[in-house]
Formats: structure tokens, C-alpha cells, sequence
């Protein structure tokens, strides 16, 4: 079955997916999908060792493998899923996301996810740096998909292909994500629990997210070559001949109107003074 990045997404046997990354369309295949009936339940490995999806403990194929190599391949696997999702940070407040960007330095694209809460487990804000300062920029989970300012981000279902989607520069997104700031241990999973006055100021701090959807970045300003300057101050010359041709056309044709407006007038009163004089002829 062919396998092929379409863009921000993976497509398989030219079947539209969903997924941003490789590792998110193996995570959709072990289920049963419009486009795939068989769910994946298990892999290969180089050394011929069969190991089911999201097990532990593997079957040999080929060579058996000791319980020291499983231990260490095992660990490697947690440390790799753990750096993954290092941009991943625990609830907090704006003010508390800026300080932490701040400290780890304002550098353009730098940026982290931190969840908003319990209440909104399918919620998450992505603090990022755009034009020297932090940005804060509400993401939320809505039909199996997510969207980020209300935009959607190529029908991604899973945070980390969020991330993955925005680390290029979108119609919505002018800044790809790039550093990230590292949450260190990684990130609870038991949500904390805010305050009522806490919960007050993430509504406030919610409305402010949802409006501070980076601008579009300025064109860069291109020098002109002595002759694109040259070609450009033609055309201009051109122009403005063209436009005072066209102007003495306008006028040449209101002044010939005007003329025979007046040769009108000027009969109309000669024969009026004709049928108004007394001495006048019939014949």
C-alpha cells in the first residue's frame, strides 16, 4: 500500500488520511477506516521479531531476543515518547506562559503548548514568539479535529500533529513553530484544580487568545535594478502620455458638442426672429 505526504498530510493508496506524521497514521490504521479494513495489530522488526501494537512484550520470529535488550529498547522507547511531547507544559496562566517564554529567551517561532484545565481536557493554548513578543493562541478540539484561532489545521486529530502542521508557515500562520521551551520531567497527568478567581481570569485570558491571531508578515522590501528602474520610468512616461492623449481626445469631442449646440441654438433664435417680424413676406 503506497504512502505518500500530500502536502501536510499523509495519503494512503491515494486516500486522503488525516495524519500529519507517520506515526499518527500507524495510530489511525489500528482501527478500522473508511479507506482501511484491516486494523493494524502488530510490526516487524530488523531482526525478525514480531511485536504486537502497544504490548510490552514481543514474539519471536527469528532470534530471541534477552530480557536485558528488552529492558534497554524498552526504556529508549519511554525516553523517545517522552522528548516528544516535551513542548507539552501542565495548566497555567497567560502571565505564568510569558514568564517562561521570556526566561528561556524571545527567539522568533520559539514556542510550547500548555493545557487549559480539567474542565476543558480537549483545550490547549500554544504560546509562541512572533515579532519579539509572546503570542498566546487558543486550540481547540471540535468534531475529531483540531483548530487553532478557529481555523482548521489540515483535519488532525492529535495535538502533536498540530504541532507538526504549524512548524510551516500556513494562511493563517505566518511564523512555523520552531525551539520549544522543554516542560523538563514532563507533564501531570492529574489536571490541577484552579481557583474561582483563577477560572475567572482563564475566560478573560480565552477571549484575548481567540483575538491575538498573529497578522500577516510584511512583504519584504526588493531593490530594484538600474533597469527595472529604468523599464518602470518608460511605462510611466508611457502611461502619462496615454492619459493626456485620451484627456485632448475627451476635450477635442465636448468642444465640437459644445460647438454644434451653439450653431443649433444660434438658427433656432434666427428663425424665431424671422416668424417675429412684421415686415415679413409670404410667398
Amino acid at each position: 500500500h503506497l504512502i505518500v505526504k500530500d502536502g501536510a498530510e499523509f495519503k494512503i493508496n491515494n486516500k486522503p488520511t488525516g495524519a500529519a506524521t507517520l506515526t499518527s497514521l500507524v495510530s489511525k490504521l489500528r482501527s478500522k477506516q473508511p479507506y482501511w479494513p484491516v486494523p493494524l495489530v502488530a510490526y516487524v522488526k530488523k531482526d525478525g521479531t514480531l511485536t504486537k501494537l502497544g504490548a510490552r512484550d514481543s514474539v519471536s520470529q527469528g532470534r530471541p531476543r534477552s530480557d536485558s535488550n528488552r529492558s534497554t529498547k524498552s526504556t529508549k522507547s519511554t525516553k523517545s515518547t517522552a522528548a516528544s511531547s516535551d513542548w507539552l507544559h501542565p495548566p497555567m496562566s497567560k502571565g505564568d506562559a510569558e514568564e517562561i517564554i521570556k526566561e528561556d529567551g524571545l527567539e522568533e517561532g520559539k514556542f510550547f503548548v500548555r493545557k487549559r484545565g480539567a474542565d476543558t481536557p480537549n483545550d490547549y493554548v500554544i504560546c509562541v514568539v512572533y515579532r519579539n513578543r509572546p503570542t498566546h493562541h487558543l486550540t481547540v478540539k471540535k468534531d475529531n479535529q483540531f483548530y487553532v484561532n478557529n481555523k482548521p489545521c489540515g483535519g488532525v486529530s492529535e495535538i502533536g500533529d498540530v504541532v507538526e502542521y504549524l512548524r510551516q508557515k500556513r494562511p493563517f500562520w505566518p511564523i512555523p513553530l520552531g525551539k520549544h521551551v522543554s516542560s523538563g520531567a514532563g507533564v501531570s497527568e492529574t489536571p490541577t484544580t484552579n481557583t474561582k478567581a483563577e477560572e475567572k481570569e482563564e475566560k478573560v485570558e480565552t477571549k484575548k487568545e481567540e483575538e491575538d491571531t498573529p497578522p500577516e508578515p510584511e512583504e519584504p522590501k526588493v531593490e530594484e535594478t538600474p533597469e527595472e528602474k529604468e523599464r518602470k520610468e518608460k511605462e510611466r512616461i508611457e502611461k502619462e502620455r496615454k492619459m493626456a492623449e485620451k484627456k485632448a481626445e475627451e476635450d477635442r469631442i465636448k468642444a465640437e458638442a459644445k460647438k454644434k449646440e451653439e450653431e443649433a441654438r444660434a438658427e433656432r433664435e434666427r428663425r424665431q426672429d424671422r416668424l417675429n417680424d412684421p415686415n415679413k413676406l409670404w410667398i
